[in-house]
């Protein structure tokens, strides 16, 4: 909130300094101030003497003094500026200023913490899209929660953003699953059939089949039908879309999309995308197949192949055309499982080849989730005897929990979910911590209100214990948070920040007593501060698409 305050300053005591006698050919900017891990340090710290006092030929240390030397010390927001080995420029924040962002806080609601962007850019983020052939597993859940969670700050960051699901709904994987389900149908019926070879053997296709048997047991004309396969096929998909869309509904995760792969063929997507390819040279034919020739042509990528048929890579540059050409979003987000890795290279050139910069596309991997249960890790469903599946981790934790636990790491780092410290509901499971915190500001609130305390316009000046102006400077921290995670497209950042808030508050509930029948004036400062901070929770718990208890 105050980085742009700091930055204005340093490059203004910079510029005073190239008219003495450095040679100054840098400026600063929001990547050289960080946050101090201790309060002793101020609210914030600058770098640059570290960066580039090697080019001037000072030391990181002289450098820093010679900046702060030209500071102005009557500003009306920085209380005071001082160096801090090994060249660190530390910065604090008067505390009148903190205070006055309670009343700012309170006059902003909900919309605390958001940007407002004149651009008209548009984000779509793909994640899950996985094929409907079969529930989803753990590892899908993740991704789905840190596409969610991520395409909720990107709007609370002012961006326009499009939720999508990609259907694979076309390709040999779903010709599979369906020749394994109308094998199971034909057995169910007693009728001769052939299991293919590699087909989807879960028990859930007999479900399906089972289920497909029962809705039409007064129709059973359908069994003998010579659309009989293809009719099953289209309720199986349907069904297996159902449940997808309830584990996500369940997950509190919504799409504004849900895009057909099967539609890029029967609209010209395909042909357009593979034509435009065709024409400035992307694609040569080698053995009979079409090949996307990449920059070191080591790794080409087959198209279509020698039979006519188009590889999954043919529908990425269809689907990738339609994204970028057709429906003209600014940037797209790919939210990918582990073994897609290797793809990058081929999509970041694919999409150059369209026009497009590269940099325009982001491929967020996230990797696989290990279940623990008493210490030990879990495979196997107790209940089922089949792999535990989404739906199974979402009955037996709940949907906060798991969204919760699924953002705390990096998309990157591989994750391990403790199943007890989950269904724990004490201060040692992080997500009862932060509610709770939440349950008491309401509580207290609810308690002003019973004994008609009127807090409107209190006195803030006040307000002055060390444990209140914490609490403020984590407060006012979430536009920073909010951008940090825009820019980095790391939501991982938000349970670390919602817990270090959650925390804050408690110290201060422990050590300042709030509604007191011995000082109106300090209660009524303190209920404004605890309403503030009520905003600022809700806004945390929203992002992450958390429940908000006003009771526990």
């Amino acid at each position: 909130m105050f980085v742009e305050h700091i930055i204005k300053i340093l490059n203004k005591c910079l510029s005073d300094l190239k008219q003495d006698d450095l040679s100054i050919e840098f400026e600063i900017n929001k990547s050289l101030i960080e946050k101090p891990q201790k309060s002793i340090h101020g609210d914030y710290a600058c770098t640059i003497a570290m960066k580039f006092a090697h080019k001037l030929n000072l030391k990181p240390m002289d450098f820093a003094n010679r900046i702060v030397d030209k500071i102005n010390n009557n500003d009306e927001i920085i209380d005071k500026s001082w160096v801090q080995p090994p060249g660190f420029i530390n910065f604090s924040i008067k505390n009148s200023v903190l205070i006055n962002q309670i009343n700012n806080v309170i006059k902003l609601g909900k919309k605390f913490g958001d940007f407002t962007k004149v651009s008209t850019e548009k984000i779509q983020i793909e994640f899950v899209s996985v094929n409907p052939t079969g529930p989803l597993h753990v590892g899908h859940a993740r991704g789905a929660v840190i596409g969610s969670t991520l395409a909720n700050v990107l709007e609370s960051a002012g961006y326009i953003v499009e939720r999508e699901y990609y259907i694979n709904d076309d390709g040999r994987q779903i010709k599979l699953f369906n020749d394994s389900l109308f094998a199971r149908f034909l057995e169910l019926l007693g009728k001769e059939n052939t299991f293919p070879l590699d087909g989807y053997v879960g028990s859930y296709v007999i479900d399906i089949a089972k289920q497909f048997i029962t809705n039409n047991n007064q129709n059973s004309e359908v069994f003998n039908n010579s659309d009989i396969y293809t009719i099953l096929s289209e309720f199986g998909m349907n069904y297996i879309l159902g449940s997808i869309k309830e584990d996500m509904k369940h997950l509190k995760v919504n799409y504004d999309v849900w895009f057909s792969e099967k539609t890029l063929y029967e609209t010209e997507d395909f042909n357009e995308a593979i034509d435009l390819l065709k024409a400035n040279g992307s694609l040569i034919e080698s053995d009979g197949a079409i090949w996307f020739e990449t920059e070191n042509n080591d790794n080409n990528k087959v198209v279509i192949r020698s039979n006519g048929e188009p590889t999954y890579f043919a529908s990425d540059i269809a689907y990738h055309y339609n994204k970028f050409i057709k429906r003209k979003f600014s940037r797209v987000i790919d939210i990918w499982g582990a073994d897609h890795q290797g793809q990058i290279p081929f999509m970041k050139s694919m999409i150059e080849k369209f026009g497009i910069d590269r940099n325009n596309l982001n491929l967020l991997i996230y990797q696989l989730v290990t279940l623990k249960r008493d210490g030990e890790i879990v495979r196997i469903s107790k209940r089922t005897g089949d792999l535990i599946t989404f739906k199974e981790l979402l009955e037996d934790v709940g949907p906060d929990v798991c969204r919760f636990f699924f953002l705390t790491r990096s998309p990157e780092s591989q994750m391990e979910f403790d199943i007890d410290l989950a269904k724990k509901e004490s201060e040692d499971n992080p997500v009862y911590y932060i509610q709770y915190a939440y349950a008491r500001i309401c509580s207290i609130l609810r308690l002003a209100d019973e004994k008609g305390i009127d807090y409107s316009n209190p006195n803030l000046n006040l307000i002055s214990d060390d444990s209140e102006l914490d609490m403020i400077r984590k407060m006012i921290s979430l536009p920073d948070v909010i951008l940090k995670i825009s820019e980095t497209l790391g939501p991982h950042h938000l349970p670390h920040y919602a817990m270090e808030f959650a925390n804050s508050f408690h110290l201060f509930y422990q050590k300042c007593r709030v509604i007191s029948d011995e000082n109106l004036e300090i209660t009524k400062a303190r209920l404004r501060l605890v309403l503030s901070a009520k905003i600022v929770l809700a806004k945390y718990l929203t992002l992450m698409a958390l429940n908000k208890p006003e009771k526990m």
